[in-house]
């Protein structure tokens, strides 16, 4: 578990594939897990912290609630890996969702705010209106190229099936290609009639 933490990306990295392959042999891992965790907790390194992070979750010790716990770091970085983790375990709980409607709306981060479109794409249509609307409510990010369009890859489909939220999304969304891309579909829609 110490090798993970080195500065050699190689000797890392053969560390982690080492683990992984002891954790789905059965082994008993606990000392390892510890060993991870502290080394997590107590470097200041950021690749560091994400070769740890990466590897408790590799070996099933990274579990939502210290997953949640990450998305307050400091480090975009780790907030980030936090979120692509939580993603990666299968369905959103419902507290991983309202944590990921507080992101939204709150945090400034590039990596943050695009990692947590692409999170729209893994709910169901339904549930997707409450993520987007925290999305849009912020302008930092409307000029940029990839954002609005993760933004609209994600609630695209729901929006002929929810033409109510995303009539609700259009009145504050601060993303004007949204706000066109949703006009253009219900209009769209509106002719097919």
């Amino acid at each position: 578990a110490e090798s993970v933490a080195s500065p050699n990306e190689w000797y890392s990295r053969q560390a982690r594939q080492l683990i992984q392959q002891r954790a789905t042999a059965g082994q008993d891992l606990t000392k390892a897990a510890l060993k991870l965790m502290n080394t997590y907790q107590l470097t200041s390194s950021t690749p560091t912290a994400l070769r740890a992070m990466w590897t408790l979750n590799a070996i099933g010790s990274a579990d939502e609630d210290w997953l949640l716990e990450q998305t307050n770091d400091e480090r975009e970085h780790i907030r980030t890996w936090a979120i692509k983790l939580l993603i990666d375990q299968g369905p959103l709980s419902t507290k991983t969702q309202k944590r990921f409607i507080e992101m939204a709306a709150k945090d400034k981060a590039g990596l943050v705010q695009l990692h947590l479109a692409g999170a729209l794409q893994k709910l169901p249509l339904k549930d997707r209106w409450p993520l987007a609307n925290a999305l849009v409510s912020q302008d930092t990010f409307a000029k940029d190229a990839v954002f609005p369009l993760m933004v609209w890859y994600g609630i695209n489909p729901a929006v002929t099936e929810h033409r109510n939220e995303a009539l609700k999304l259009v009145a504050q969304c601060k993303l004007p290609k949204v706000r066109q891309f949703i006009a253009r579909r219900l209009a769209g829609e509106v002719e097919k009639e």
